[in-house]
């Protein structure tokens, strides 16, 4: 039972409206209905009367006859689409002498939305926003419905296109990087028609041909055939240092030069996003330690939200990356109550086929608790609690992640930028400091790698196993990234004696010298 004094003291807004009642059930009752089980749930007061803002209890006359006539209402099928309320929603209770009807209204399930008045729901069916109710647009209302039915939009096929259109050169660096999480699969051996089947980026049609599936397209297709299938697909990394500038690095995926697909903006973008956020000194044995919590974090909000964002929406997904903050922007809304995606072990997603495609390289999990860790992980750390902004309105999640600059001055001739947690690991830093006066020789050891083995350090080997004439610049190329940045990885990967170069630079190969 809900407190209705406190709710009163603190007035109308996005989960609370009141209302008089003093001539019979108001007809406006049921636009807020709508427009709570379509946004986050809320509450309904009926004897509530409101004076410059100022809410007094006034009470009803005749409770029992207005709830009777409430219940009449919500199973009438010409009057409301779904009853979204059990009998202890809806009751009566005395305040001061004077009868107030609550209505306790839920978030409706997907499967419900959108809840709607009358029988046009593209007129009848309304969300919540700030203290009003609003009559969704079309377009939010196509929203509700591709969120309405369990078929994953990304499993159909894209009849006009056949599997040609799929770039070879990104489902081969996606089977080199399969292959080396996943040695001895029964897949490696598959042709690429059947491993495209086998993960969902493809699908036999009526006549036994087979076509990309949507999935496919958005993971491994150009920017040309995804906008082809996707009208309003847009990707968009923009990196901003400073107030004034306007960026310092983009990614954008109608940019030319790469395909524009989610995997390749994925690799494209997540050392960026990382680049920045600082890593401890811990050894695991010879080798530093790949990151931290916060790393891992980082990674997992970035592939959730590409394969949880509603493709069909507007305005496409942008990500903001400042000194403070990072900011992911997706078009659509939670598929469940956010605080039960915060809590955990829940995970519902539209795109399954490209949720699959992620997960078999381990960029995903499906234990959906990316978020839940994400709190967890930000709250260790001491760092502001991240932010998840669900615009009704425009159907669009953001979910902002804060830091704290530490030390930026001692570190300014450095490529490390210690964007990160003003507390965060300040008794390891201690035990590192002493373990560097006991353990010099591993100090050193770690020293002469100054680099992680971290993910892209893993393609790079998983290339050179593959193909050990491969040259930089190939590498580079199909890893998304600079021939520098490559050179400089494979730097330390001879300095850790995890690779080793056998004969001249043209002419010789490469040798993997760890598993």
């Amino acid at each position: 039972m809900v407190d209705i004094l406190s709710l009163i003291k603190d007035g109308e807004n996005v989960n609370v409206e009141c209302k008089l009642a003093s001539n019979g059930l108001p007809k406006s009752i049921w636009e807020t209905y709508s427009a709570f089980a379509n946004t986050n749930g809320g509450v309904i007061l009926l004897g509530i009367k409101e004076t410059d803002k100022r809410f007094d209890i006034e009470g009803v006359e005749h409770p029992q006859k207005l709830v009777a006539e409430i219940w009449a209402c919500l199973h009438n099928s010409n009057k409301i689409s779904t009853c979204v309320l059990f009998e202890r929603h809806v009751y009566v209770t005395v305040i001061e002498g004077k009868s107030v009807i609550v209505l306790e209204i839920p978030r409706a399930d997907r499967h419900e939305q959108p809840v709607f008045i009358g029988s046009d729901m593209f007129r009848g069916t309304y969300v919540r926003n700030g203290d009003g109710d609003f009559r969704c647009s079309r377009d939010t209302v196509l929203a509700m419905l591709r969120d309405n039915t369990d078929e994953s939009q990304d499993s159909k096929m894209v009849k006009e296109m056949d599997i040609h259109c799929l770039n070879e050169d990104c489902v081969k660096r996606y089977r080199t990087m399969f292959s080396h999480i996943k040695p001895n699969h029964v897949w490696e051996a598959l042709p690429d028609d059947e491993f495209l089947l086998k993960i969902g980026a493809a699908g036999k049609d009526h006549q036994n041909r087979i076509r990309p599936t949507r999935a496919g397209i958005l993971a491994f297709g150009d920017f040309l055939s995804i906008t082809s299938v996707y009208p309003n697909y847009y990707l968009d990394y923009q990196e901003k240092q400073g107030s004034e500038t306007r960026w310092t690095d983009r990614v954008c995926a109608s940019d030319s030069t790469w395909n524009g697909n989610v995997l390749d903006f994925y690799f494209r973008i997540i050392e960026r996003l990382l680049s920045s956020i600082r890593t401890p000194f811990r050894l695991n044995g010879i080798f530093r330690e790949s990151g931290t919590p916060i790393h891992t974090s980082i990674r997992e909000v970035l592939a959730n939200s590409l394969v949880h964002a509603d493709y069909n929406g507007r305005f496409g997904i942008v990500i903001h990356k400042t000194p403070e903050m990072i900011s992911f922007s997706n078009p659509g809304l939670f598929r469940m109550d956010v605080r039960a995606a915060i809590s955990g072990g829940l995970s519902d997603t539209g795109n399954r086929n490209l949720f699959h495609i992620f997960n078999l390289i381990q960029l995903v999990e499906h234990a959906g608790s990316c978020l839940c860790t994400l709190f967890y992980d930000w709250k260790r750390a001491s760092l502001p609690s991240p932010t998840i902004d669900e615009n009704i309105e425009l159907r669009r999640t953001t979910v902002s992640l804060q830091f704290i600059i530490q030390n930026q001055a001692v570190y300014q001739n450095t490529n490390v930028d210690v964007l990160g947690a003003q507390k965060t690991d300040q008794s390891a830093q201690k035990t590192d400091q002493s373990a560097q006066k006991t353990d010099q020789n591993a100090q050193k050891t770690d020293q002469s790698a100054q680099k992680t083995i971290d993910a892209i350090s893993t393609q790079i080997c998983a290339l050179m196993r593959n193909n050990s004439s491969i040259t930089v610049l190939a590498i580079a190329s199909q890893l998304g990234l600079s021939r520098f940045a490559i050179a400089r990885k494979i730097k330390y990967l001879k300095e850790c004696g995890v690779i080793e170069r056998v004969g001249p630079d043209k002419g010789g190969f490469w040798r993997v010298l760890t598993e």
